[in-house]
């Protein structure tokens, strides 16, 4: 199974157009890396935020722990200290939250701007070349029977161009007689067309 057309016209626009979807897929990669990349910034402020609550709120813990060991009023004063501490785990709790969901929206966001414009070439490409492996390989199976150089004649009188037929020398008259070079000619006119390679001779 050939994954290109014979070196032709059809050749070209196939690797135009494979090149064309492979350049299409690597800068849309970028994009969506540096959309994630832009959209994860956004958290940079609260998490600097979380992280400087973070550091206050181990000072605010050891402050309670050192004046929680002064006798007799250790306890009352420490408390104060528990409540603020305990104000800022909110606050780092609400924190991290919002990070975790422009994390997600990055993530989210970066994929979206992967897939859809890359979806939508893939969408028009990817048919146009499995239709094309499929023929060409459903060709190379007929080519390959004992009368496959007659049945691919045969199809190159009905699909093929007629001023194609044309330029073939007695192309219907050897046909009909089945004359064995001009049925070559013949099925290497439709193997040419569909970019596959020339059958065998045909055995009777």
């Amino acid at each position: 199974m050939r994954v290109y057309a014979r070196p032709s016209l059809r050749l070209a626009f196939q690797l135009v157009a494979d090149l064309s979807v492979a350049i299409w897929i690597i800068v849309w990669w970028h994009l969506s890396t540096y959309v994630t990349t832009t959209v994860n910034h956004i958290a940079a402020p609260s998490r600097q935020v979380g992280s400087t609550m973070g550091n206050l709120r181990a000072n605010v813990g050891s402050a309670a722990d050192s004046v929680g060991e002064i006798p007799y009023v250790g306890g009352s004063i420490r408390s104060p200290f528990d409540a603020i501490a305990t104000d800022m785990s909110g606050v780092i709790d609400a924190t991290d939250e919002q990070v975790a969901a422009i994390e997600h929206a990055a993530v989210v966001l970066g994929w979206a701007a992967f897939l859809i414009p890359v979806g939508m070439v893939l969408a028009f490409w990817l048919p146009l070349r499995i239709r094309f492996l499929m023929r060409t390989m459903r060709v190379a199976q007929l080519a390959a029977e004992p009368y496959g150089t007659e049945l691919l004649a045969f199809r190159a009188l009905a699909n093929a161009p007629l001023r194609v037929i044309a330029a073939i020398p007695n192309a219907a008259e050897g046909y009909r007689s089945r004359d064995p070079h001009t049925l070559a000619v013949l099925a290497d006119t439709e193997c040419r067309r569909l970019g596959v390679a020339p059958p065998p001779r045909s055995r009777r």
